[in-house]
């Protein structure tokens, strides 16, 4: 059963930065020329993070193509879902911020090892899923590319058109 959305502070109804649906990785920008800006997530910057705020959590994950916030859980828990399938979790109104999100096995081993606010999913099979303390050492810009990644893992493949017999 459903429960109504929490309010968050400063979130809007619109999406996000990211609703164009074009993924910027760090560095490159989407028309594919590198970006001059320093990634907050290097070993340097580290110490001087901003700090993804839960209505700007909120927009990244419901850019996402057919995205939905749903509360199966508890009303303080977002839960984002694309064609049924959960792809992150977040208690919007907590402090700290965490959220989680599913993750290639080996890459989230990698992520585990080398990041001290990224552990195994809270409540969540350990290997597939991660949970993220977002006031420490992980910038936004890995953050949204986790909960990028997490929404690609489990969106549906696109169908491809069937082949016509006679065009070969």
């Amino acid at each position: 059963m459903s429960q109504k959305a929490p309010e968050v502070a400063g979130a809007s109804s619109q999406a996000g930065p990211w609703a164009s649906g074009v993924r910027a990785v760090a560095g490159i920008a989407g028309d594919g020329s590198e970006r001059a800006s320093a990634t907050r997530s290097s070993p340097a910057t580290r110490g001087t993070l901003a700090r993804v705020s839960p209505a700007e959590l909120r927009d990244w994950c419901l850019s996402m193509p057919g995205a939905v916030e749903d509360f199966p859980f508890a009303p303080d828990v977002s839960v984002f879902k694309v064609a049924g399938k959960v792809f992150a979790l977040a208690p919007l109104a907590r402090d700290p911020l965490t959220v989680s999100v599913k993750c290639d096995p080996v890459m989230a081993e990698s992520l585990r090892a080398s990041y001290d606010a990224i552990a195994p999913g809270y409540h969540l099979n350990k290997r597939h899923w991660l949970t993220v303390t977002l006031d420490r050492d992980v910038g936004d810009d890995m953050v949204r590319d986790l909960v990028e990644d997490s929404f690609d893992l489990v969106k549906p493949a696109r169908r491809r058109a069937p082949r016509d017999a006679t065009t070969g």
